[in-house]
């Protein structure tokens, strides 16, 4: 009777030696087609650069920018919308158009007359960057307010780079 349990596999020392030798074969005629890994052999085409991303452009953005006018109409509508003496705490804003967002931290209410002017310092948050802008909006009626100026704080300074994520 045979046991299979106690039977052992015997590989044949012939043929184990021969398909190992094929393998190292194999494995250094790979090697031996790479020229370059050598030393004296052709060095890889390092001339190709690929530059198909124009550089950026160095006109600066001001208020000439569409999205930049909607995005001053919205922090002049949140400004327009504080109530006397409750221009302490920071006012978010959000342009639905062009889904950008910002923080006024201060305004400063002056009145000349029957007009009265809000100005104010704001975030701008959008696909470019984070920016700093000041801002004015003005009313004669109390009900209407025009936005007057929005710009940049310091037309100088380019936007901070978005975060990541």
């Amino acid at each position: 009777m045979h046991d299979a349990a106690k039977s052992r596999l015997v590989c044949k020392p012939a043929g184990f030696r021969a398909a190992a030798g094929v393998l190292a074969l194999l494995a250094l005629s790979a090697c031996a087609r790479q020229p370059h890994l050598f030393a004296g052999g052709t060095q890889p085409d390092r001339s190709l650069v690929t530059g198909s991303i124009a550089p950026p452009s160095t006109e600066k953005d001001r208020t000439t920018d569409s999205d930049a006018q909607g995005d001053g109409e919205a922090a002049g509508a949140a400004v327009a919308a504080v109530k006397e003496g409750d221009a302490s705490t920071p006012l978010a804003w959000t342009d639905g158009a062009s889904g950008t967002t910002g923080i006024v931290s201060q305004i400063r209410t002056t009145r000349n007359g029957d007009e009265v002017c809000r100005a104010f310092t704001t975030t701008r948050h959008s696909y470019r960057g984070i920016a700093l802008y000041e801002g004015r909006t003005c009313s004669r009626d109390g009900e209407t307010w025009n936005l007057v100026v929005f710009a940049p704080k310091d037309p100088d300074v380019q936007p901070l780079p978005a975060p990541p994520g």
